[in-house]
């Protein structure tokens, strides 16, 4: 009994790690910034819009993301504090850690530590629109499934009209946005 639990258990490990080493470079990745500066870009982000995913499934209100720049060892990270309101008014929150792999590109990872020392649950978090003043932003994953309109401030009509263009323009379904409370 003890060997099949080990060879399922090694079966799902090589499993998920070729799962996630597979390239996930999509075929006509979208356009980022040129540049974001890290620190700027930190602090409290209310969320506008977003392409519905899992971890929000239950958000019905006040979505909002966090961002601290820390040190993990030697590299620089960013600790993300992601939250929202469910339908009965109680604040729902997911913690993950960042690491910046470009300029206007991170890897996110809400999985649990020991997970993510495996290199398990990696997500490509792009910075694809974000105004010189850092209280306008827009992000989005490579593969268009994901996208979030964020700001520190109430986002003017022009600007969301723009960044939902910008975002129809690279292929992302912006149809589907589903619009904060």
């Amino acid at each position: 009994m003890s060997r099949i639990v080990m060879g399922l258990c090694i079966t799902l490990v090589l499993g998920l790690t070729a799962c996630t080493s597979m390239p996930n470079t999509p075929t006509n990745p979208p356009a980022t910034v040129a540049k974001v500066d890290l620190p700027r870009y930190m602090g409290s982000w209310q969320e506008v819009a977003r392409l519905p995913m899992f971890f929000q499934r239950n958000c019905t209100k006040d979505s909002r993301a966090n961002y601290t720049l820390t040190k993990d060892g030697e590299q620089t990270v960013v600790q993300v504090v992601n939250s929202c309101l469910n339908k009965d008014g109680k604040r729902i929150q997911a913690h993950a850690i960042a690491k910046p792999v470009g300029d206007a590109k991170l890897k996110v990872n809400f999985a649990p530590k020991f997970v993510r020392a495996l290199g398990i649950g990696n997500a490509d978090y792009w910075v694809l629109a974000l105004d010189d003043d850092y209280r306008y932003a827009m992000v989005g994953t490579p593969d268009k499934r994901y996208l979030w309109l964020l700001a520190r401030e109430q986002m003017p009509t022009d600007i969301q009209n723009r960044y939902i263009a910008l975002a129809k323009s690279q292929g992302y379904p912006t149809q589907d946005l589903v619009f904060d409370e």
